[in-house]
This record gives C-alpha cells, structure tokens and sequence, in this order.
C-alpha cells in the first residue's frame, strides 16, 4: 500500500470521531465504528485491512482515555499553570486541559509554574478544545518553577518591553504577530485583518515557523535554525500549527540527510498523527482543522493552479497561487463553521502578509537584541515604521475590499461538488463538467430567496432579526451587549440598529419592522404579526402580502 502513514492517520482521526459520539449515543458510535470497520475489511483484503482496523481502535481508545478520566470532586490537585485568560486561568491536570479559579493572591503564581492546590473540581467538558473541567483552588500549597515559567517570564518581558517603547496599539501588533499574544489588540484592528481575510497572521502559525527557519537557516544553517525553531514553538505556546510545521521542516531536512526522497503528503499526516496522539481532542480543534486542510490544499493544488497562471509574472504568479491553494479547503470548511467568508482575502494575503512576515522577521531578531540599546532603539524604530504603514494600508485596502460574505452550510457542499466535478473533468470521468455545471447553478439559486425570510435571533442577552430576502442579508439589532456577539456571528450581514423604541426600519417599499412599546411587528401592506424574540426556531415569511409564520 502506497503512502500508508496517510491512511493510518485517517484512521486513527475516524477512530476518535467514534469516540466522540460514543460520548453522545452509543449506537450511533457503535454503527460508525462497524461501518468504517466493514468497509475497509471488504476494500482492503491483505494484512493492511487488520493495520487499518487497528488503527481505528488505537483512535478510539486514545480520545476515551482523555476525556474519561476519574477526578476527585475535592482534594488535593497538582497542576501546571499554563496561561492566564481574561475570565480563567488554563492549566492542566495528569496531561488533561482545566479551567482554574486561583484565589486572589494569585498574582505570586507565574505562567509556566506547578501548583498543589486544595479545590473543588466540576465537571465541564469542552471536547473542541479539550477541557475536562473547572478546578476551584481555595488554597495553594505548594509552588514550583520549570524551564517553562523561565521562558514564560522572558516572554512577557518582551512583550512588556515593546509595550513601553511603542505604546500599546503599536505593541500589541508585535506581540501578535510575532508572539501570538493576541489578548491586546483593538477591536478595529481584528475586524480589518477578519475582512482583508489575513486574521490568521496573528496566531503564530506554520507560517511563521517557515519564516524563521528560512531566516536562521540562511545565516546559521539548517541544525541551528532546527534549534531557534523549536525553541520559538515553546515560546509561542505551542500550538497545534507551529507544532506542525516545525515536524514537517524537521522531515524535509532529515531527508535530505538519509538520501531519501521527502514527500509533503506523507510528512503531513505524520504530524497530525503525532499530534493526535499527543492531544486526542484535536482531531475537533478547528485550528488543528484549518492548519491541515490549509496546508493539504497547498500540497494537491499549488503547483496545478501555477501552471494556470503561467502568464503572470513569477512573483505574483507564486504569491497567488499559494494564496488560492490554501483556500480550496478552508472556504467550504468557514462556510460550515462560521458561515461567512472574507472575499478580500486575495487583496490582503497579496499585499500585506508579505509586509506582516517582515515584522516576524523583525521580532525575532529583537528576542536577543533587546539588551542593546544602541540595536534595540534601531530595531524599535524600524518596527514601528513599518506598523504604522500596515496600519495605513489596512485603513486603504478596507475601505476599498468587499464585505465579509455570510455563507449558508449549503454553499460549502455545493462547492464541494463543483470542486469534484472539475477535478472528475481533469481526469476524463465525463460526468464531471455536468457536475460543475450543476454545482454552479445550484449555487446561484441556493443563495437567492424567492419569499422573504424573517429570523428571530439571540445570542446570550442580545436580540434580533435577520432578514434573508432575495441576495440581501440584513441584521436588525434590537439590544447590543457590549460583547456584540450578533455582530460577530452574523459577520457579512447589512447592520441596522434600532436607535430608540418607537421607530420603523422599512426592509423595502412592501414590508418593515415596527417597534413600539417593546414590542416588536412585522407589517406588510396588508397584514402584520407580533414577532416573538424569545421563541427559537420560528420562522416568518411573506406570501403575496400575508405573513406566515413557521415553526415555533
């Protein structure tokens, strides 16, 4: 079997999908499992089926294991403090990830330290981001530093240190950019990179990994720039992407060391299959997700998508065609997840990630400059410039980038369809263009209402109404929390907030929205209806002048 590691690591990720329904419905799980188990007996019929098989179960045992473990409800807990949040602190408990209350003093425990606490442990599985619960901590016992907290206090002296010399708005860019501390940066600033379709710049990512590699290697070499690598992972907090990216460098230059051929697909699912092991609640993180399927469109579709715009010049040509690679799989999956997606993300990832991968650069070479003052105000003032003058095309390329686009889950299939059709095409399965075609068409009808729908929403304490009505998507925000969590997930839709309580918004020239007296009607020429904010799942339509209301 060619490339076997890609398949074992399928199977180990379908194995703790199984272990996540199990968690939810055992039959459910158990059909999966015997599913995926039949299929690859009866496809796969030599010794590579039981490997399979194998691999199936390991997944499944490893996500179990992580999230069925017995913790005392009071006690006595050692933790490691990993990093505070703004509402909780993370840490870890026996290998698994905690929430902490820590008591007030909490201030004389540092980043990176190991605690012995007595608390009270509750019971709160996040299996996306793998916490198995809160840990209330009345009372700390011990401390202890590591090598970690060591390089978490330099972190944060960095970090302080840029904060003192460029401000905090300038300050914040840096330590997000080149550090992946993203807590300080403005709101004004996240909305401009979540628009121009680079907010992934400010997460350390695999990016930055190659970013500094290629860097040190050039000066140092390869074995340094392995080491610099490494180290910058830890510093950065170890994510899923910088992990991967630091596995994948690793195994491109050890085969050039033992004189074989590297294969990027190989090297990929070797990393996710580390990973998973190491932390079985990735195969549900959606950065482990976005990281992979980023990298693997890059991987399948980079070089083909060069060839078709062998025209342009080499420059642009490479630049746009590793920015379009990467999106082949990330566009359906933020259609699924997030249901909107950034259309100038061509216009920023062209134009400013070469810009922003100067700053990493840049970061980097200030970790040991820093106690220089003469190249420490030198580099300080080059960092500064060159933030001010991202701040000043990020302001241009905004203004001058289309909207965030709301996407409905059923553009991300359609697309996946239209995406199997071409690649059907290109490989003469005669069918395929038909299916492109259809694809296409679907698209256009799925994204077009022909009747006016009305949509009720809440998030949290926040109220309000969409209205889906031929192309138009439009948010009618009836209270805003100071979190503006409407904003956030309804990204890409028209805003109308409501400015006092009696007062109209007219949606067209056939129907608007009244409010009067905190209450809330929709009326048409010849109808109208209370619209109940508080009842999920109704939903109201227009029929030649007559409201419908469906659901609820």
């Amino acid at each position: 079997m060619n490339k076997a590691i890609v398949y074992y690591t399928i199977m180990v990720f379908l194995g703790m999908l199984s272990g996540y329904l199990y968690f939810f419905n055992k039959v459910i799980a158990l059909i999966f499992f015997i599913t995926i188990s039949g299929v690859m007996a009866v496809t796969i019929k030599n010794k590579y089926a039981i490997l399979m098989i194998i691999f199936l179960i390991l997944g499944f045992g490893l996500f179990y294991q992580y999230f069925n473990i017995d913790v005392p409800r009071r006690g006595v807990y050692e933790l490691k403090l990993d990093e505070y949040k703004e509402y909780y602190t993370e840490g870890e408990y026996k290998g698994r990830r905690v929430k902490l209350n820590l008591p007030d003093n909490k201030e004389k425990i540092k980043e990176g330290s190991y605690i012995k606490g007595h608390g009270v442990f509750k019971k709160e599985i996040s299996y996306e981001n793998g916490f198995i619960g809160t840990i209330y901590i009345d009372t700390v016992k011990e401390t202890r530093s590591g090598i970690l907290q060591k390089i978490y206090e330099f972190k944060n002296y960095t970090i302080d240190s840029f904060k003192e010399t460029l401000g905090d708005k300038r300050a914040a860019v840096i330590n997000g950019v080149a550090y992946g501390t993203v807590d300080s940066i403005d709101e004004d600033t996240m909305n401009q990179l979540k628009t121009l379709g680079i907010i992934h710049v400010i997460s350390v990512s695999g990016l930055h990994i190659a970013l500094v590699f290629s860097a040190v290697e050039k000066v140092f070499g390869y074995k340094v720039a392995l080491i610099i690598c490494f180290l910058y992972v830890i510093f950065t907090g170890s994510k899923a992407a910088t992990i991967r990216s630091f596995i994948m460098i690793m195994m491109m230059k050890l085969s050039k060391c033992l004189y074989k051929k590297y294969n990027p697909l190989s090297a990929l699912c070797t990393s996710a299959l580390i990973l998973l092991v190491y932390k079985p609640y990735f195969a549900l993180n959606m950065g482990f997700h976005l990281s992979y399927i980023s990298t693997l469109g890059i991987i399948l579709f980079y070089n083909k998508i060069r060839k078709l715009l062998y025209k342009l010049p080499e420059k642009i040509n490479s630049n746009l065609s590793l920015c379009l690679s990467a999106q082949v799989f990330v566009f359906p999956y933020t259609a699924f997840s997030f249901n909107n997606f950034a259309l100038g993300f061509v216009i920023g990832n062209m134009i400013l990630i070469p810009l922003y991968s100067v700053l990493v650069v840049l970061g980097m070479i200030y970790i040991p400059i820093q106690f220089i003052p003469v190249l420490k105000n030198v580099s300080v003032f080059l960092i500064g410039k060159l933030i001010d003058f991202i701040y000043f095309l990020c302001g241009i390329l905004t203004a001058i980038s289309p909207n965030i686009s709301y996407m409905d889950y059923a553009i991300g299939i359609i697309y996946m369809a239209f995406l199997m059709g071409i690649i059907f095409y290109f490989n003469n399965i005669k069918w395929g263009k038909a299916l492109a075609l259809s694809a296409c068409i679907c698209a256009a009808i799925s994204s077009y209402n022909f009747f006016p729908l009305i949509f009720p929403v809440k998030e949290g304490y926040e109220h309000g109404i969409t209205v889906n009505d031929g192309f138009k998507r439009e948010l009618i925000i009836i209270n805003e929390g100071k979190s503006k969590k409407l904003r956030n997930k309804y990204v890409g839709f028209e805003i109308k907030p409501l400015k006092d309580k009696n007062m109209k918004v007219k949606l067209n020239s056939k129907y608007g929205i009244l409010v009067n007296e905190n209450k809330r009607y929709l009326i048409t020429d010849k109808d109208y209806e209370t619209l109940d904010l508080n009842v999920e799942g109704c939903i109201y339509t227009i029929l030649n002048g007559k409201i419908l209301k469906i659901g609820g």
